[in-house]
């Protein structure tokens, strides 16, 4: 995801100044350059520039898919309550 994401951060931004490009995401200029090198965002600031940059967060997800067999969590096992005591 970094090399992909901070290569259409660059592109998006154009010629206009990374303070400038980053006021307009939400987040700090020092932030978004650590981003374009390649550092990971939080949640909320990859959610703030994948708004800014117009697309959707799953275009920079790598494929997720489990494999049929393999559920990615386990069913709920059933709650089972103790009786209540008397006192």
């Amino acid at each position: 995801m970094p090399f992909k994401f901070g290569a259409a951060i660059d592109q998006h931004r154009g010629d206009k100044d990374l303070r400038k490009a980053a006021a307009e995401v939400g987040t700090s200029a020092s932030t978004l350059s650590r981003i374009i090198r390649g550092n990971t965002p939080d949640l909320d600031t990859f959610v703030l520039i994948c708004n800014w940059l117009g697309c959707s967060p799953l275009e920079f997800l790598p494929d997720i898919t489990p494999p049929p067999d393999k559920p990615v969590c386990a069913p709920p096992k059933p709650l089972t309550l103790a009786p209540p005591s008397n006192q």
